[in-house]
C-alpha cells in the first residue's frame, strides 16, 4: 500500500568541482528583454583559487588495542557457582508435596534462603574484581 502525502524534497549537491574559479570571465549578464536583475559576478583581487585537494596517503594499519574483558575467569566461575545454589534452592522447594506450616518442611524453611543467598552469590559475582598483585617486571628499590 503506498503512502499519501507529499514526496520529500531532494537536497542538491554542492558543486565543489575545482574546474570554477573566482576568476572566470563568463559571468552572466542581463539579456537585453529581461526586466530581472541578476547579479554580474566580478573577479577581485583578493579571491583565492580552492585549494589544491591534498595528496591521498596509504592508510597505516591501526594499532590493535588489547580488548578488556568485562569479568575476568573468576567472575564466572562464581556466577556458575550462583546459578547452581539457585538450582538447588528450587529443587528443594519442590521435594514436598504437601506443605504444612505446623509441621518442618525443607521446601518451607531451608530452600528460599538457600535461593536468596544464591542470588547474592551472582550479585557478588558481578561486583568482584580481583586484587591487583605487583608484577615481577617493576623494579624495586633496595
Amino acid at each position: 500500500m503506498a503512502k499519501k502525502g507529499k514526496p520529500t524534497p531532494r537536497r542538491k549537491k554542492p558543486n565543489t568541482s575545482a574546474k570554477k574559479s573566482a576568476n572566470t570571465s563568463s559571468a552572466k549578464k542581463p539579456s537585453a528583454g529581461s526586466k530581472s536583475k541578476a547579479k554580474v559576478e566580478t573577479p577581485t583581487a583578493t579571491a583565492a583559487a580552492p585549494a589544491p585537494a591534498a595528496p591521498k596517503t596509504q592508510r597505516q594499519p591501526k594499532e590493535q588495542k588489547e580488548v578488556v574483558m568485562p569479568f575476568g575467569r573468576m567472575n564466572y566461575i562464581l556466577l556458575v557457582v550462583g546459578v547452581l545454589i539457585i538450582s538447588l534452592g528450587f529443587y528443594l522447594m519442590s521435594l514436598d508435596e504437601f506443605i504444612d506450616a505446623k509441621e518442618f518442611s525443607i521446601s518451607l524453611y531451608i530452600a528460599p534462603p538457600i535461593v536468596v543467598g544464591g542470588f547474592l552469590e551472582i550479585i557478588y559475582a558481578i561486583m568482584y574484581r580481583p586484587k591487583h598483585t605487583p608484577s615481577s617486571n617493576s623494579v624495586q628499590a633496595s
